[in-house]
């Protein structure tokens, strides 16, 4: 089921990337006060949310690689307890017992806190009238006897409320996809399922614990870790200083090839609206007699991912003996940890997930362009 949810994600994140795209320059191209302005901020807000959710799906997604990096529990319970305070209501009262725990684990920060708040949020719906959401850690040994966690040393961090509860037949269903424990009309169902996907891929495990009435307990159990940290993979360098979008952008030469009529169309468009000049076609094969033409000076090949009869990657391979210093901007529904598992990325190569509006593809083009071959 959550590899389902994750190509829909994909496939979703491909139909959507030319609509923000589109939705961007209308807004920067009506002036303030038009007659259409306020129908367009309708449609960016929706386009914000679908944009939002497609990312939610794409957090299912099971080979999804994290960045894991060695943290001590206690220090980001703290920062857990800051991103919660400041994401609840104010008749929702957050208390932290102490640390039971000094223990290590290696996690994905962001996606971790992410977690938690998504736990918080789904007690403090619980909770309508306030209420008190009880968060505390604990270690604990396992012997790995059957129904148990594995033999080892865990970390515990229970998240508990006061709420209305879940009836058993809800409970056991609780972590699929699709499946919402609020009442109709408040939610996607996605919540829970995302914090089980992303802490059984911590090698952790989710339990729940509710009673009508008397409300719910989630435990997040992590492995504790004395490793060494692993590298990022395929990570850009950031705080690169991008230059505003059309700076400099006559003069430059873009190939793209993107099988989807709709996002290739799009791109077209939003690279010329700021001075780059674009040559766009729907095939490697037509990527490819495009850059043997010698007088075609490009300077970046933005090219989808996943095509049918040549994938990005291998065009890219073939790209390479005609142009070996070219530089390329990937693009896809999937993440960037993906792409790294299907090919090890080479010298060169960017990475710009969908869906994306015409402010991140500027900043894409931007980074890619800055490299030493870029022009």
């Amino acid at each position: 089921m959550e590899a389902l949810a994750a190509r829909i994600a994909a496939d979703f994140a491909s139909l959507l990337a030319p609509v923000l795209g589109g939705v961007t320059l209308l807004g920067e191209e009506l002036p303030q006060g038009h007659v259409l302005r306020t129908r367009l901020e309708s449609l960016q807000q929706a386009a914000a949310a679908a944009r939002a959710f497609a990312q939610r799906l794409a957090l299912l997604d099971p080979q999804r690689q994290l960045a894991l990096h060695r943290a001590e529990i206690g220090e980001l319970a703290r920062e857990w307890l800051s991103a919660l305070r400041a994401r609840l209501r104010p008749d929702i009262t957050v208390e932290m017992g102490p640390a039971g725990a000094s223990e290590t684990v290696r996690v994905d920060r962001r996606l971790l806190e992410q977690a938690m708040v998504e736990l918080a949020l789904n007690a403090q719906d619980a909770m309508p009238a306030g209420g008190v959401l009880h968060v505390d850690v604990a270690r604990v040994e396992s012997e790995g006897r059957a129904g148990e966690l594995p033999a080892g040393r865990w970390v515990r961090v229970r998240l508990a409320d006061g709420g209305c509860g879940m009836e058993p037949a809800l409970l056991k269903h609780a972590c699929m996809p699709f499946v919402t424990t609020k009442v109709p009309g408040g939610g996607l169902g996605l919540g829970l399922s995302v914090v089980h996907a992303t802490v059984r891929q911590h090698g952790g495990r989710l339990d729940i614990e509710s009673r009508p009435g008397v409300g719910t307990a989630v435990s997040v159990y992590l492995p504790c870790h004395i490793t060494e940290t692993h590298p990022r993979d395929f990570t850009p360098a950031m705080g690169t200083a991008i230059a505003s979008p059309g700076t400099d952008a006559a003069g430059y030469c873009v190939l793209v090839v993107e099988d989807n009529a709709m996002v290739r169309r799009s791109i077209e468009v939003t690279l010329r609206s700021a001075g780059y000049q674009v040559t766009s076609v729907e095939s490697g094969e037509r990527c490819l007699e495009a850059l043997a033409r010698l007088d075609e000076p490009f300077h970046l090949l933005i090219s989808d991912v996943v095509m049918p009869e040549m994938s990005g990657e291998q065009l890219v391979a073939r790209v390479r003996e005609l142009r070996p210093a070219l530089p390329v901007l990937f693009i896809s529904g999937y993440d960037r940890a993906t792409l790294a598992r299907r090919r090890p990325p080479g010298g060169n190569e960017h990475f710009l997930q969908k869906p994306f509006d015409s402010e991140d593809l500027f900043v894409a083009v931007r980074k890619a362009l800055a490299a030493p071959s870029g022009k």
